[in-house]
């Protein structure tokens, strides 16, 4: 380092021997370069490699964002068709998946389809039960109506023996509907997932 003309520059002097014909001495040679002029390459150079470095990384990150939306697109497509499903939809989903979800998709079909069954189970005991609770209702209706109206106490008897006949089944077959249904009267036992 060196001070020339009030500026820092750096110097590098080399000493050879030298012989060219007859003339043999030393060759001196000096080369002086200003430090600010080497800070200012270095800067460029330095700018250089980080926009460099700056774009490849947008490109990168442009690549890898392309890249995963196209291959999240069928399960966007999936999302969507199954925000557009009704709640009452118990269907099958029926369109293509990919593998890495295909298991997913199974088990939500499955699942669907036991809720199905166990809505149509319910539906066919709620009709069940309301045809069997009508008939023993109407059995013990008639016997009801036609008790006012007996005047001889032996046949008021029988009536009533009657009427408490038709109470009696009303009241056996309506346990044995609800016992027949678990799912009425308790709630489902919690079901423990294998993870």
């Amino acid at each position: 380092m060196a001070t020339y003309r009030g500026e820092e520059m750096r110097v590098q002097r080399m000493i050879e021997d030298c012989t060219i014909g007859n003339l043999a001495g030393e060759t001196v040679v000096t080369v002086r370069r200003r430090i600010s002029d080497s800070q200012a390459f270095a800067c460029e150079l330095a700018l250089r490699a980080f926009a460099n470095v700056a774009g490849l990384r947008v490109a990168l990150a442009l690549v890898i964002w392309l890249g995963v939306q196209i291959d999240l697109s069928p399960l966007n497509d999936l999302q969507a068709a199954i925000q557009q499903r009704s709640p009452d939809d118990l269907a099958r989903i029926r369109r293509p998946v990919p593998k890495e979800v295909a298991g997913v998709v199974s088990t939500l079909n499955r699942l669907f389809g036991q809720v199905r069954d166990n809505i149509e189970a319910d539906q066919t005991f709620i009709s069940d039960a309301a045809h069997q609770l009508r008939n023993p209702a109407a059995a013990l209706l008639a016997p009801a109506e036609t008790l006012t109206n007996v005047k001889n106490e032996a046949d008021r008897a029988a009536r009533q023996t009657e009427l408490i006949s038709a109470a009696r089944t009303s009241a056996r077959l309506a346990t044995r509907s609800c016992n027949s249904n678990a799912c009425a009267t308790e709630p489902p036992a919690p079901r423990h997932a294998s993870t």
